[in-house]
């Protein structure tokens, strides 16, 4: 190789990283203007008005 052509292969390489570097899902701009949602409450998870979903009914018991 050349050192023409090794210039070329850095200048490409940096490049590349910088446009991956940038393409962050996590913009920091945009991640910051979302409003966070507060958890659901069991009433979020009701089925009907008198269907439950079973984790509800699990009884926690000590062992004897």
């Amino acid at each position: 190789m050349t050192l023409a052509e090794k210039l070329a292969l850095l200048v490409l390489v940096t490049c590349a990283c910088a446009v991956v570097s940038t393409a962050s899902p996590l913009d920091p701009d945009r991640y910051f203007l979302v409003e966070a949602e507060p958890r659901a409450q069991p009433e979020d998870y009701r089925l009907n008005d008198d269907v439950w979903p079973t984790h509800y009914d699990i009884e926690i018991k000590p062992y004897l």
